[in-house]
């Protein structure tokens, strides 16, 4: 309840907030007032396709004043809506819909990054490039998934060249590395996968180092190793199970931590690599 209150009170008291009640065949849409008190049922959107139904969303968003504050807080309000939008939507296992809300809310970002160069902003809209990526990744879209990707670092290239990076944009670098590599593997371009793969576990290695007690950190460097060792074991690399090895090393560290899906997850394709590159050395005796 806290939480909740803490959250009222930052907001803009002559703002207007949007809910959005996703459905398979309808979008329910309902407002606040300016007090944040009551919340009034608006509309019901018939879905007709991602395409119309954001259109639709966006002209609600424009009369209504939803987000308030002056143009540039509203349009980056705006663009935190979609990207709640496309995170409901990857919820419903709609990727299409997902990347569809995520490009609207990195066009309403970009349009004001452009002009003023704000570093925040920069970031955040880097932030949606990846995971647009992700997205595109997930369903197979590899030369898109790259180009999302590849945006990303040359947002952050830009915001980063005449400063020092704080731990997000280390962060943002090393998770578009990462993305950028994962991509380039599946493309079978081992070489340059490898490359942004090093690159994403130098960084990942330097935020563990400074930042010991984050264990997503150190996730991500089992994971980009153990991506390294697949590519190894297909390049017939020797030092394969080695990389892999010490990947499930540290993936069984933090399983004992924290058991998380997404760590066993990834400690099963590992040990599925494992299998694989012993099938084939079967095969080749």
């Amino acid at each position: 309840m806290n939480d909740q209150n803490n959250l009222i009170d930052g907001l803009n008291t002559s703002q207007i907030l949007v809910g959005l009640d996703l459905g398979t065949k309808t979008i329910g849409v309902a407002v606040s007032d300016r007090s944040k008190i009551i919340a009034t049922p608006l509309s019901i959107i018939q879905r007709k396709g991602t395409d119309k139904d954001l259109i639709i969303m966006k002209d609600i968003l424009n009369e209504y004043e939803i987000g308030g504050g002056n143009s540039n807080e509203l349009i980056q309000k705006k663009a935190k809506i979609f990207e709640n939008l496309s995170n409901a939507y990857s919820g419903n296992k709609e990727p299409k819909a997902s990347i569809s809300a995520s490009k609207t809310s990195f066009d309403l970002l970009n349009s004001i990054y452009s002009i003023n160069k704000n570093n925040n902003l920069g970031r955040e809209a880097a932030k949606i490039c990846i995971t647009i990526s992700e997205i595109y990744q997930s369903i197979g879209e590899l030369e898109n998934s790259k180009t999302y990707s590849d945006q990303a670092l040359t947002i952050l290239d830009e915001i980063t060249k005449d400063s020092l990076l704080i731990e997000r944009d280390q962060y943002l670098y090393a998770t578009a590395n990462l993305q950028l590599g994962l991509t380039l593997g599946l493309k079978e371009q081992y070489s340059q996968s490898r490359e942004y793969l090093e690159l994403a576990i130098a960084q990942f290695s330097e935020l563990v180092t400074a930042i010991p007690e984050n264990i997503n950190y150190q996730f991500h460097v089992a994971q980009a190793l153990g991506k390294v060792a697949e590519i190894e074991y297909n390049t017939g690399v020797e030092e394969a199970e080695a990389i892999n090895n010490y990947s499930i090393e540290l993936l069984n560290n933090l399983i004992i931590e924290k058991p998380k899906d997404a760590f066993k997850h990834e400690l099963s394709k590992r040990y599925y690599s494992v299998a694989i590159a012993l099938n084939l050395s079967l095969i080749h005796i």
